[in-house]
């Protein structure tokens, strides 16, 4: 789960697992991502391949093994709060 930051970064809230996007880490929105596309939408996303996928959490999720994830966007008080995701190795 991810907090969107005013410096179009996401800053995850909570992680399970061993992956690069533990808490209190931070990734920069910029590319074609699962968070990004949330960010930028407000809608649900899926990306069905990260082979393509651009950008710091494109590079990182490759590296770690991700293959495909869904997120879907946290909204509070009517605004686009974060990102709640799944990803799959």
């Amino acid at each position: 789960m991810c907090r969107y930051e005013a410096d179009a970064t996401a800053t995850v809230i909570g992680a399970t697992g061993e992956h690069p996007f533990q808490a209190d880490t931070s990734w920069t929105l910029e590319g074609s991502s699962l968070t990004a596309q949330v960010w930028r939408t407000g809608k649900v996303a899926r990306v069905d391949d990260y082979q393509d996928v651009s950008g710091a959490i494109g590079d990182a999720a490759r590296d770690s093994g991700v293959h495909a994830g869904v997120g879907a966007p946290i909204v509070v008080d009517g605004k686009l709060w974060g990102v709640v995701s799944r990803r799959r190795r």
